[in-house]
């Protein structure tokens, strides 16, 4: 058996497409895995899709293929951002919850803080980015991310990609699901908070000498640990219906 070199360009192609969806997929994409990893892993992934693809004869110059390389990384970049709504919309919710219960004036008290943030999240955001992922490999979220490469394939096969007039605007409306994600998980917390935001207001109102900035502060924040304690399970429920959406996230602008 030969090995053209029709079949090596679309192996090539297949496996830029991999690679670009697991450089952003979700736990694929984590700094944790050395990109000698990444490569071999995609490379793995191609080698298993290519057999199951139809078969290419034609051949493509060298301008015409560094295009549909190109081509190829952009649609792969787009696959994984789409993977990856439910976990940017868990760390908006923990952004959220953190300004709202002052979970983050450690952030603010410690001058090492803000660059760790930048780099890692807070501490909150790490605790729920650590959540839904152990959430997404309970549920086998990994082997939608397979699936879900596997059949951008059959809806886009390698070589020039036409969309349909709709692609971008359904590529928006997945981009705003990120606040009803976030508003999802962080309205019973914030909603608690404003609760007690209002008796505060109106203790301050009637009782003027107590210090409400002193006493609010502990107790909002005790008040919110309590209530994402409670809420956690939910919130597990919550993304285990959600990200069972994730192959339809990852498709939704190649479907026609």
């Amino acid at each position: 058996m030969t090995f053209t070199i029709a079949q090596a360009e679309h192996v090539l192609l297949v496996t830029v497409r991999v690679l670009a969806i697991t450089m952003v997929a979700p736990v694929f994409s984590t700094s944790r895995y050395p990109a000698p990893a990444k490569i071999g892993l995609a490379l793995v992934v191609a080698g298993i899709i290519v057999p199951t693809l139809p078969p290419i004869e034609e051949t493509w110059g060298l301008f015409p293929l560094a295009f549909l390389v190109g081509q190829e990384f952009l649609v792969g970049l787009i696959i994984g951002f789409c993977s990856l709504i439910a976990f940017v919309g868990v760390q908006m919710a923990a952004t959220y919850i953190g300004l709202q219960a002052g979970f983050r004036m450690a952030d603010m008290l410690n001058p090492n803080m803000p660059d760790l943030v930048q780099q890692q999240g807070s501490s909150l955001e790490q605790v729920y980015t650590v959540l839904v992922v152990l959430v997404f490999l309970a549920v086998d979220g990994h082997h939608w991310i397979i699936m879900g490469i596997q059949r951008s394939f059959d809806l886009a096969p390698v070589g020039p990609l036409a969309l349909d007039g709709l692609a971008g605007e359904r590529l928006v409306t997945l981009a705003s699901t990120l606040f009803t994600i976030a508003l999802s998980i962080a309205m019973p917390i914030m909603g608690t908070l404003l609760l007690l935001d209002v008796a505060l207001a109106i203790i301050a109102r009637a009782v003027p000498q107590v210090q409400v900035f002193f006493v609010g502060a502990p107790v909002k924040m005790a008040l919110g640990l309590v209530t994402l304690i409670l809420s956690l399970p939910w919130m597990a429920s919550y993304m285990v219906d959600r990200l069972g959406r994730v192959i339809d996230d990852m498709l939704i602008v190649l479907v026609a």
